[in-house]
This record gives C-alpha cells, sequence and structure tokens, in this order.
C-alpha cells in the first residue's frame, strides 16, 4: 500500500519522509504510521486528497516576471481543480489519468504584498498564505555550502537577530535522506529540513530545526541549521533592494563530487560515463611525482568523517553519495517547477584530484542546470572558488581553483574570490572557513551585476591584463632577491629587472610581513631553466637563491617571491627581480592552496591569481 502523502506534502506538517521508515521524528513534523513505502517512487498507487508537492508552502517566494513557474499536485477525482490567485485571478487545471494536475502561474511583477493563493478540489480547500513574488536562488555545492548559520562567525548574533532583517527575506532547505544515495531517475518531491518560512530565532532554545506558524499564516522557521553562504546572501539582497522579497533554497550535501550533481547528459558532454566510473572522490589520488613517493601530503577530503557542521547532516548514511547524478534526480530536479533568479555554487574540494575534467565538467553542469530549468541561457550563476587549505601545498587546491575559472567562458556567470579568508585553527577544518557573511557580500556584488543589471559594480575583483618587463634602474633602491643582499648586479648571466604588472582597476596593495612560506605580497617567479634545488651554485642551471625560497624544486622549477617595488599608478605595481635573458618564465600571483593575497579593488574584493608567461627577452 503506497500512499500519496509519501510522496507530496501539503506544506511542512504533513510531509512523510524517510524519517517515518529509519523511526526517527522531527521538532513540528505530525508523522503518520510507518506503512511499507518508498520515497523515491514515482508512480502513485492512490491518493487519498487534493496534494501539493513539499516544495509549495505557505510564506514561500515566487520568481517574478515570468511565466514559466509551474503549481502542480495530485487529485483523486478527475473534476477541474479551482487555483485563486492572489490577484484575484481565476485559474483552472485537469488531473490527468494519474491524478496529476499542473499549470503555469500567470506573469507576476515583484511585489512585497502578501497574497493567498487558494486551491480547491476534492472536497479541500488548500491555502498558500503569505506569498510573495520576488527573486529566487537556489544554493548548492558541498560542505562550504552546507555550513550552517550555527557554525559561522558570531553565530550567536546572527541567529538572535534573524527576525530583524525584514518580511522579504524567505529561506528553504532541502532535507538530507538516505534514500537519496542512488536515485536513477529525476524525482518530482523531496523531503524539507527547514520549510518555507521567514528567518527567525529558535522557538524552543533546545531545538535546532523547529518552526512555528502564526495564526495569520506567516512562517517563522528557525535558522539555526539553515545554510550560512545562503542565508547571508539573501540578507545581503534583501538589504540593498528592500522593496525586492528574496527566497533561498538551500540544497546542498558535504563531501559530494560534482558528479553527482550533473544530468546524464552534462556527464556525456564532459566526457563522464553516466555511471559512477569506481573513483572515490573523497580520497584523494596523488598525481605527478607524489605518486611515486607517496607524500604525505596527500590527505582525506577534510569533508569526510567531519561529524559536525553546527547543525548540518551530512553524515546520513555515512560517507556522501558518490552515484553519478543521485542528487541532480534527488536534491535538484524536483525543484524546477520553481523558476529563479540565479544560483549560488560552492564546491571543488572533493574533486580536487583531477582539476583537467573538472575544467570540463563544470560548464557543463552550469548550461545543463540552466536547460534543463527552462530560463535564459544566461541566468546568473555564482559560484566561490575554493577556500584557503594550509594542510599541504601541492597544488591540489590551487589547480581547481583555475580549473574552476573556466566556467567564466560562459555568459552570466560570476566567481567569488576566497582564498584569502582562511582559518586555519578551524573548529571544522581550517577549508571551512566560518566567515561566510563576506563571502556572502562578495557574491551579492556579483549578483548586483548580473541580477540587478549595475553594471557600475564590475562581476569580478582585478584582474592582470599586462606585465611588462624593464632593466633594472639604480634609482630603484635595494634589492633584497638577488644576486647580492641588498645590491643588483648582474652576474654569471643572470639579469637584474623590474616586472611592471597592470590590472584592470584602481588597486589597493596590502602590505603583509612573512605570509605563509614566507612570501610577503603573492608574487613568485618561476624558472623553466632549473629542474633542480637551487643551493646558492653559479651554474646556468641552477639559481643563486638560498634553497630556502624555493619549494620542492627537485619535484618541479625552482621558483622565488619577488620583492615588491612599489606602486607605480593605481592600476600598476613593478616587481624586482633576475632572469637569464631569452629563457622563458612565469609570474604567478596568488599560486598556492593558502596564499598571501595582497592585492585588492576599492570594493574589497581581491585579485585573482593568475600565472602569465614572461618571454624575459632582452
Amino acid at each position: 500500500f503506497t500512499v500519496a502523502q509519501n510522496v507530496f506534502a501539503h506544506g511542512y506538517n504533513d510531509v512523510i519522509t524517510m524519517d517515518c521508515v529509519m523511526n526517527r521524528k522531527r521538532p513540528g513534523l505530525h508523522l503518520h504510521p510507518c506503512w511499507s513505502v518508498s520515497f523515491l517512487t514515482a508512480i502513485i498507487v492512490s491518493i487519498d486528497a487534493l496534494a501539493l508537492p513539499s516544495i509549495y508552502s505557505s510564506s514561500m517566494v515566487f520568481q517574478h516576471s515570468t511565466s514559466k513557474n509551474i503549481l502542480w499536485g495530485t487529485a483523486v477525482s478527475s473534476a477541474d481543480i479551482s487555483i485563486m490567485m492572489p490577484s484575484g485571478q481565476k485559474l483552472s487545471a485537469t488531473p490527468n489519468a494519474d491524478g496529476r494536475w499542473q499549470l503555469v502561474l500567470p506573469s507576476t511583477p515583484p511585489t512585497a504584498t502578501p497574497g493567498t493563493i487558494t486551491i480547491i478540489g476534492d472536497g479541500t480547500t488548500i491555502s498558500l498564505e503569505d506569498i510573495v513574488f520576488g527573486e529566487v536562488y537556489v544554493c548548492s555545492g558541498q560542505s562550504n555550502m552546507e555550513l550552517s548559520v550555527l557554525a559561522t562567525l558570531n553565530a550567536t548574533k546572527e541567529i538572535a537577530a534573524a527576525g530583524t532583517h525584514g518580511p522579504n527575506l524567505r529561506v528553504m532547505q532541502v532535507a538530507l535522506e538516505s534514500s537519496y544515495f542512488n536515485v536513477s531517475v529525476p524525482q518530482t518531491n523531496l523531503s524539507v529540513s527547514i520549510p518555507w518560512g521567514h528567518p527567525a530565532p529558535p522557538v524552543n532554545t533546545s531545538s535546532t530545526s523547529g518552526h512555528t506558524t502564526a495564526e495569520n499564516g506567516v512562517v517563522s522557521v528557525d535558522i539555526s541549521s539553515m545554510s550560512g553562504m545562503c542565508y547571508y546572501y539573501g540578507i545581503e539582497m534583501t538589504q540593498r533592494h528592500k522593496d525586492m522579497p528574496v527566497g533561498m533554497i538551500a540544497s546542498s550535501w558535504g563531501g559530494t563530487a560534482i558528479e553527482v550533481w550533473m544530468t546524464p547528459d552534462a556527464l556525456k558532454s564532459c566526457g563522464r560515463t553516466t555511471v559512477n566510473d569506481g573513483k572515490i572522490y573523497h580520497n584523494l589520488t596523488p598525481k605527478g611525482p607524489e605518486q611515486q613517493t607517496g607524500s604525505a601530503l596527500f590527505r582525506p577530503n577534510p569533508d569526510v568523517g567531519l561529524g559536525y557542521l553546527g547543525g548540518s547532516a551530512h553524515t546520513v548514511g555515512g560517507a556522501p553519495p558518490t552515484q553519478y547524478s543521485t542528487l541532480w534526480n534527488a536534491m535538484i530536479s524536483p525543484l524546477l517547477p520553481l523558476q529563479v533568479s540565479g544560483y549560488l555554487w560552492y564546491q571543488g574540494e572533493s574533486n580536487s584530484g583531477e582539476p583537467e575534467s573538472y575544467a570540463k565538467c563544470f560548464p557543463s553542469m552550469i548550461s545543463q542546470w540552466r536547460k534543463s530549468w527552462g530560463g535564459a541561457p544566461n541566468t546568473t550563476f555564482i559560484f566561490v572558488q575554493l577556500a584557503p587549505w594550509p594542510d599541504f601545498d601541492v597544488g591540489l587546491i590551487t589547480g581547481t581553483r583555475y580549473a574552476q575559472m573556466a566556467a567564466l567562458d560562459l555568459p552570466g556567470v560570476g566567481m567569488v574570490v576566497s582564498a584569502d579568508i582562511g582559518d586555519p585553527a578551524g573548529s571544522f577544518h581550517p577549508i571551512h572557513p566560518p566567515f561566510k557573511q563576506e563571502v556572502a557580500r562578495r557574491a551579492a556584488l556579483v549578483g548586483e551585476h548580473y541580477v540587478h543589471g549595475n553594471t557600475s559594480i564590475p562581476p569580478r575583483g582585478p584582474r592582470v591584463v599586462s606585465v611588462a618587463l624593464d632593466l633594472w634602474n639604480p634609482s630603484w633602491g635595494n634589492y633584497h632577491h638577488g644576486i647580492q643582499a641588498g645590491v643588483c648586479s648582474n652576474q654569471n648571466g643572470w639579469i637584474c629587472a623590474g616586472l611592471q604588472v597592470t590590472f584592470d582597476t584602481d588597486i589597493t596593495v596590502l602590505s603583509t610581513p612573512g605570509g605563509i612560506n614566507g612570501w610577503r605580497h603573492g608574487f613568485e617567479l618561476w624558472n623553466n631553466v632549473s629542474g633542480h634545488a637551487a643551493t646558492g651554485g653559479t651554474s646556468a642551471g641552477s639559481r643563486q637563491l638560498d634553497s630556502s625560497l624555493c619549494l620542492n624544486c627537485a619535484l618541479c622549477p625552482c621558483f622565488q617571491p619577488l620583492e615588491f617595488g612599489g606602486a607605480l599608478d593605481s592600476r600598476t605595481i613593478q616587481l624586482n627581480t633576475t632572469f637569464v635573458s631569452g629563457t622563458p618564465g612565469v609570474l604567478k600571483y596568488a599560486w598556492h592552496d593558502y596564499p598571501t593575497m595582497t592585492i585588492f579593488d576599492a570594493l574589497g574584493r581581491p585579485a585573482e591569481g593568475f600565472n602569465v608567461t614572461v618571454p624575459f627577452t632582452m
């Protein structure tokens, strides 16, 4: 006996999820007896009454100004379903042979005035109260997106202030279920851990998932276990546009690889098989020379085994899902009836062993999401470049950061640099920095540009546009990393010079004494003529540098930090260096898993890391 209530829910209080099967209860749920059911079934055997899937409930936000929002549900009888919109407009829908009915909602401009959508059928009336039309965003990814408000900076203060951000901010969060590990076909419904509602402090301080419903139909939800990144972005957007309702939907799972969020078509387009190929992405596989040496620098993905993310529960069933497409099918596909203003994505740590593949699959995923939603091919997509990872510095995270940038070739895609926001002593592992408020602020700047068309705000931070080479001028002063400490001189084929680096916008340079690995300003010159450790020798094949200035030179070309020579104008800086004429080198900035970042724009956004080949020909 399969019951429709297990597949569909009117709001939060009547939803039946795998909680029933696993004999656990959630605060606020009225659970029915535990029938033998499959939550993921796509076939309804019997339907008791008029019902809606869980994505529709009071206090929700529909995307404004679109004729693609779909409202659907199920009914027993074949009689027409009557729908009354907040505007007074009357609509109707006829159930098909399976009892499913649906209709397209009329395009509605942004409105912060709450209204009611009334649905009548099967002798039952469902009222969706406190409904507004505004901007809807879907937030997805792995643990840095899942990291809850309770785990972010100043959590106690943030949670206490949850009800102070105005009536236009609404949130919803998809639950993590053990039944989502092997879902082979797209689903039409899902369970929620936080129903649609207004953020509020906990009603019961001993609970992190309680919610209340006021008599006027306004739902208030405890924000403690909501995705911090998603929630803080919503705050930013409502503060910037006080008359625009904002609905934030969080659907993420810590430790997951990108493949579980991709459709089969997207996997094919980036060269992936449509089934799991046996790779375990949460156990990083060493690449390159370290693969032979068995370097201890390679560590397991920090998401795995992390038992607590401030209220999150991504350890449901043990390790995260790895079956390709399973979370697209279970946690994203059911959201497709709701049109969106944009997507927020924070993921990549679990794919950090293979940047070449990620550079293909990430853009493929974005294109397929946009296509599946039926929105514009340039619907805003904002992603966060990976956070700093201090455990080791062999380039796994760095390589993934640059792989992520391949998505910037698509229209409407914006990037948030977060490599300067680290927490080496973090409670939830250093790669989970708690300062999600700043990450969300930077993401909102991207949203301002793409969603609201504010061209006065660039969609990205400073980007390098040119690198010029000049011979050394004694007026530049002392030189600290060259042939002789304190004085520049040419010796054994090495030439002293200045690199002039120009960015696309005005910049501010922060002076950072020390810094990880001793780099003071984040700039390094990689010398491709040296395949050996620099030990201070004088041959052309060995740089005249103290060996402490080079990292893994036996495994890769030697590189040295560059002395900051000063700002030449508001967009150009100079770096001091030495080189062998005719031998190309590579200038890199922020090229570490935990980099030093010193270049920022007027909005407080760090410059993107880069690597530029310099011919070094005089």
